[in-house]
């Protein structure tokens, strides 16, 4: 601001030895050995022209909504509606749901969108899997739910 002073914002003062100064010294050993590992583990997948390529993966979000469209356009029930489906119940987790990345946990949007788009196009509600993504869906709080996932779950 014009006309005031700036001083610095003093730093926090520690004795000498604090559990603090071991912890932030530990910390940054620990940061230093995962960059290494990090930059190895990239550097023995870099293309020798200087490149990466790897498969893009994430979660069943985009072939879900992808569905939805074809639902909204009439074609649910097409070979590629059909084939997008077969992926969704490919990557549905043991549990139930979906996850936001291999390996990762239910997330309640993607499985409410996954589920939608399944019975869309022609999934039957009562089989197995179907059933499975359900009771995930249910028994997760409320508060873990968007308002557009509230929306399409409860249009079913």
């Amino acid at each position: 601001m014009a006309g005031r002073e700036e001083r610095p914002v003093p730093a926090p003062h520690f004795r000498s030895g604090s559990r603090r100064e071991v912890a932030d010294g530990v910390l940054i050993e620990a940061v230093g050995e995962g960059k290494e590992r990090t930059c190895d583990w990239l550097l023995a997948r870099q293309h020798e022209n200087g490149y990466w390529c790897g498969e893009l993966e994430g979660d069943t979000i985009l072939e879900s909504e992808y569905i939805l469209l074809l639902a909204w356009l009439e074609q649910e029930q097409t070979p590629l509606a059909k084939k997008l489906a077969a992926y969704i119940v490919e990557k549905q987790l043991p549990t139930g749901g979906w996850g936001m990345y291999p390996g990762g946990k239910l997330d309640i949007s993607g499985s409410v969108k996954g589920y939608f788009a399944l019975k869309v196009t022609g999934h039957d509600p009562d089989s197995e899997y179907m059933q499975r993504a359900c009771r995930a869906i249910v028994e997760l709080p409320a508060d873990f739910v968007s308002g557009t996932t509230l929306g399409v779950f409860a249009c079913q």
